[in-house]
């Protein structure tokens, strides 16, 4: 009944400690500014103690199937941080890097907040050059792994937006590759490849050069 909620869930999840909590997932009207604590105050005001939900959460949108029904069981696995974890997992093994991230935490707050508000979970990885002046099978092998965790991450539950389908860029270093000197239309020629091969597979690539015009820099200023 509040005036800025547009749609609300609310349901159980399951706890160790109280057997049960009362979650209520809340989408807002866009052009509103409520928070947490307002509907909270505005719940407390209106019912009675043991009928206030234990956490209000606010999303994006509310999962829902094919016939429009609200999907309590993405929902409780999206605000319960089960989904997020089961993707960080699939991004956190070893064929997809060659060490621990640093900053774990940092990314599973990022994969969280791409679930509840429903905005896109962007991976964006650097692609070197070196003494290659075209695609060998290292680097479709490379490809092809990101390739693979593209698709696992894309194996999200219904109802979960589209939107939120992770995209994988690949920045092409052309510009260490000049300024280490490596003559330019061998490394033009290679990263060109990389580029072809790469969004032949549904990733997106730019080249760093791009990003240093767009930002106002030049090699001069540097």
């Amino acid at each position: 009944d509040h005036p800025a909620v547009s749609e609300v869930q609310t349901f159980g999840v399951p706890d160790d400690l109280v057997g049960e909590r009362v979650y209520s997932a809340c989408v807002i009207n866009p052009d509103s500014s409520v928070t947490v604590s307002d509907l909270k105050s505005w719940v407390h005001a209106r019912l009675s103690k043991h009928l206030w939900p234990d956490v209000i959460s606010l999303m994006g949108y509310l999962p829902k199937s094919g016939t429009g029904k609200i999907s309590t069981g993405t929902l409780r696995e999206i605000l319960t941080g089960a989904l997020a974890s089961e993707l960080f997992a699939h991004l956190n093994t070893w064929k997809f890097k060659r060490a621990q991230p640093s900053e774990p935490e940092a990314m599973l707050t990022a994969i969280q907040r791409s679930l509840t508000q429903g905005t896109s979970l962007d991976v964006v990885t650097y692609w070197g050059c070196g003494t290659r002046d075209a695609l060998a099978d290292v680097d479709r092998l490379a490809i092809e792994r990101l390739g693979r965790y593209l698709e696992g991450m894309q194996r999200l539950p219904q109802g979960v937006p589209r939107s939120i389908r992770p995209r994988v860029t690949l920045i092409l270093t052309d510009t260490h590759a000049r300024n280490n000197r490596i003559p330019e239309s061998r490394f033009t020629a290679y990263l060109e490849s990389i580029a072809t091969y790469a969004e032949q597979r549904g990733m997106e690539v730019v080249y760093l050069s791009k990003l240093w015009e767009d930002a106002g820099l030049t090699l001069e200023l540097l």
